[in-house]
């Protein structure tokens, strides 16, 4: 479940919103952003703005999750893994792009839509 959430995070959380934009993985520190220790696994998610969120489980039991600073990163995280599991796919997937001169990305899909870059 936390490897599954991380991949999410990692694949995702950037391009589906204007208020998660900037999102990183601890990698930018130079150290690992996601481990595993034999049964403990352990993921990290930090942003620009000081934010950060630290979850740990054992095996396969929910993770222990630790945040802090002016977003909530993992709850943002959750928000799409339950969108994910409830509508089977995320508005990102299937969308048209449109990439302006300026190199920014435009996504839309429906009603939805996000810009990136």
């Amino acid at each position: 479940m936390l490897a599954e959430a991380y991949q999410v995070a990692a694949t995702t959380l950037a391009a589906l919103g204007k208020e998660d934009a900037g999102f990183t993985r601890r990698a930018a520190s130079r150290r690992r952003d996601y481990e595993e220790r034999g049964e403990q696994r352990t993921a990290w998610l930090v942003h620009a703005d000081g934010s950060w969120a630290r979850a740990s489980a054992r095996w396969l039991d929910p993770p222990t999750v630790h945040q802090g600073g002016p977003r909530c990163l993992w709850t943002a995280l959750e928000r799409i893994r339950h969108r994910l599991n409830a509508e089977g796919g995320l508005p990102i997937y299937g969308s048209r792009v449109h990439i302006a001169p300026d190199g920014v990305c435009h996504f839309t899909r429906g009603t939805w839509s996000a810009s990136y870059g």
